[in-house]
Order: structure tokens, then C-alpha cells, then sequence
């Protein structure tokens, strides 16, 4: 059986498609899905007040250094069920730190990984999200490891079965 080449949007007969999660998409339905995206983005970060400026660590830590000052902005990028908005970094898609320690404070789920330098964050109140631990400051390091030796942390399934970079074993 041949693979179907064409755009899932109903009568659209474009050639080269794009995968997503939910099917595949020409470039023309693509551009357009994620121009609205975008656009929804900025309205939601407008209302809360932003775009907030900042520079991604990650930018950093990949080499991109590309210009000195606040190049990334913290933008809202999804509205979680229970009213609350949740920052996310434009450059690495981040959650933003307060947010993150918010989160987890509030009980969401510290879900580890195989790499030291993320997490991923369960909410009942939205998506799973991902998390990169360059952002926290290092009172909010101190804050993590407090809440994760208190037991006071929520961890998913395999916990932080590799520990944040900033973390060791006692």
C-alpha cells in the first residue's frame, strides 16, 4: 500500500505535507495554522501584560551567542484550564522558572528524564510541558533540591532517576 502524500485539511490538494500530531498539512495550511498560532500568542501575552525580555541560557550553552543583550522574550503560550497562564521562553520553549516552581508548589509532576539539563512538568490543569533547569535562579535551585529532599515534590513514575546538573547525590 502507497503512503498518502497529501494535505489532511478537507479539499485541499497540496503536494508536500508537513507532519503533525494531528496529520500532515501543505506548506500553505502549515504557515497558516502557525501564523494563528503566533498570533494567538502574542494577544494572550499582550493581555498579561508582556512580552517580558530576557536571555535564554540555552542560547548560551548552544554557542548562539549572536548579539549581547535581552534577545529572547517570555511569552504566554498556553492558557492551563484553571485560568492560569503559563509563560514559556520564545527562544527554547522553556516553561518560565516561576511558573515551574509555582507548579510544582501547587502539586503538579516533576517527571524526569534521561538527560540531567530537563524535566517535564504534569499539571492537571494543562499539557505536559517541558522544563529546562538553565533557567532557575540559584535561590530556585535551592528551592527545588529543599522541596525534592522534603519529599514535598511530586514525581512521576521513574522520579529524577538522572538529577538536575545542579544537584548531586549525599
Amino acid at each position: 500500500m502507497s503512503e498518502d502524500r497529501t494535505c489532511t485539511v478537507d479539499g485541499c490538494s497540496g503536494g508536500s505535507y508537513i507532519w503533525l500530531r494531528d496529520g500532515r498539512r501543505c506548506r500553505v495550511h502549515y504557515e497558516q495554522e502557525y501564523a494563528a498560532q503566533k498570533a494567538e500568542f502574542q494577544r494572550l501575552t499582550t493581555e498579561a501584560g508582556g512580552p517580558w525580555p530576557q536571555r535564554c541560557p540555552r542560547r548560551d550553552e548552544m554557542f548562539q551567542r549572536g548579539g549581547v543583550g535581552d534577545l529572547d522574550l517570555w511569552e504566554i503560550r498556553e492558557q492551563l484550564a484553571n485560568g492560569i497562564v503559563a509563560r514559556h521562553c520564545n527562544y527554547c520553549g522553556s516553561l518560565h522558572p516561576d511558573d515551574f516552581m509555582r507548579m510544582i508548589e501547587e502539586g503538579a509532576t516533576v517527571v524526569g528524564t534521561d538527560k540531567n539539563y530537563k524535566a517535564y512538568l504534569r499539571s492537571p490543569a494543562g499539557p505536559e510541558t517541558k522544563f529546562y533547569y538553565a533557567h532557575l535562579s540559584a535561590e530556585q535551585r535551592d528551592r527545588f533540591i529543599t522541596l525534592y529532599n522534603e519529599k514535598r515534590m511530586k514525581l512521576g513514575e521513574s522520579g529524577l532517576y538522572r538529577l538536575p546538573v545542579f544537584a548531586g547525590r549525599a
